[in-house]
């Protein structure tokens, strides 16, 4: 990926984060770190060749995450669609407490769905 490029997806993603991170009650986290890959190193595939978008991992414990994020797959999203990856990210943070203790599929749908709920209510004010 060439560097202009890069550069523009991950602005876009600093957007979308710096509009939710505090409304989501985010800020107070110790530390939320954004890692950006190019895309083309082979982490982004999962086994039925699946694109991983963004991936979350987040000691709750500690109040610590890390968003690592696919440039190559943002720069084919929508600016609506990357939203609603962030947000689904995030949403992954929010619920990071409870993961150990449901599902995987049930811990994603609920992330998903918090997302468009987030959206739904930037919507309607």
């Amino acid at each position: 990926m060439k560097k202009k490029v890069a550069k523009r997806q991950i602005e876009r993603i600093r957007k979308v984060a710096r509009k939710w991170i505090t409304p989501l009650g985010l800020r107070w986290w110790n530390k939320i770190t954004w890692r950006y890959h190019d895309g083309d190193d082979g982490m982004w595939e999962t086994g039925n060749q699946t694109v991983i978008v963004m991936r979350t991992t987040a000691r709750w414990e500690y109040l610590w995450a890390t968003v690592d994020c696919n440039l190559t797959a943002i720069s084919e999203m929508t600016d609506d669609d990357l939203e609603q990856g962030v947000l689904h990210e995030l949403a992954h943070i929010l619920l990071a407490e409870i993961r150990a203790n449901r599902g995987q599929k049930h811990f994603e749908r609920t992330c998903t769905r918090l997302a468009q709920i987030f959206t739904w209510i930037r919507e309607a004010t």
